[in-house]
């Protein structure tokens, strides 16, 4: 069911633009009401003329790298940052942090598992990228989690082990 309470209306305008300071600015919102206090229409235009300031939807990388090809500065940038949210989410995975370390043994200890963790993850992530799938690491979680897997054995007439492996049948099962 719409919104159609006049002063809930406004009162969700005034939310998205408390959201979206940078931006609200350049669009004009128009909400028609009959005088019952209900609304019937909602429109919204772009203010034209009004100068924009700020960056929005603009990127500017600055680096130490001296190359001027901007495909190489933005494919290196997508992959520090992929890196660093791998590094965010494993954090909270395993529980590295906040870990205040009082001897240098223990900070190498945390600095290798974390290296190692995502060792781990970036191999996961380039077998599932070789069959197609191109998950951000969090999803990969999320649908490992549904995952189950059943492994029976018996023995035949003959005394033999008849293994029967009954994987959840998956588009990402790795085999």
């Amino acid at each position: 069911m719409a919104l159609k309470k006049l002063d809930k209306v406004w009162e969700r305008i005034g939310r998205l633009k408390e959201r979206y300071p940078s931006i609200h600015q350049y669009y004009e919102i128009t909400v028609t009401h009959d005088n019952k206090g209900t609304a019937t229409d909602l429109t919204y235009k772009e203010i034209h003329g009004q100068k924009k300031t700020g960056k929005a939807g603009v990127y500017f990388l600055r680096t130490s790298l001296d190359t001027t090809h901007e495909k190489t500065l933005w494919t290196i940038y997508n992959a520090l940052r992929e890196i660093e949210n791998t590094f965010r989410v494993l954090k909270t995975d395993i529980d590295l942090r906040p870990i205040f370390h009082k001897t240098d043994e223990a900070s190498m200890a945390h600095l290798h598992l974390g290296l190692l963790a995502y060792w781990l993850v970036s191999t996961i992530r380039y077998q599932l990228k070789l069959k197609g799938i191109n998950h951000q690491w969090r999803e990969i979680v999320r649908i490992m989690n549904t995952q189950k897997r059943v492994t029976t054995t018996v023995q035949n007439k003959n005394g033999l082990p008849y293994k029967s492996d009954n994987a959840a049948n998956h588009p990402m099962q790795l085999r």
